[in-house]
């Protein structure tokens, strides 16, 4: 039955989305599981019903605000370590 003005946003996505919504191939994303690691940070948090997995959307967000921020090449390079 649908539902009349509803609008509810997702709460978690595949695999595929997910890709999408962190701007890398899902190819990388699905590596990430195995290697623990993606871009650098400890791979998001996911879950898996049989052999479906999914990721809930605020913790790609969390995982996002960890990714670091620079305003310029210039920043970026003050903040690398020597």
């Amino acid at each position: 039955m649908k539902s009349k003005g509803l609008n509810i946003a997702p709460i978690a996505c595949n695999t595929k989305v997910a890709a999408e919504y962190l701007g890398i191939s899902e190819f990388t994303l699905k590596q990430s599981r195995s290697t623990g690691m993606l871009c650098g940070l400890p791979t998001p948090p996911y879950r898996k019903a049989g052999t479906k997995v999914f990721y809930e959307i605020s913790k790609l967000k969390e995982w996002l605000s960890n990714v670091p921020e620079y305003f310029n090449t210039a920043h970026e390079m003050l903040k690398k370590p020597l």
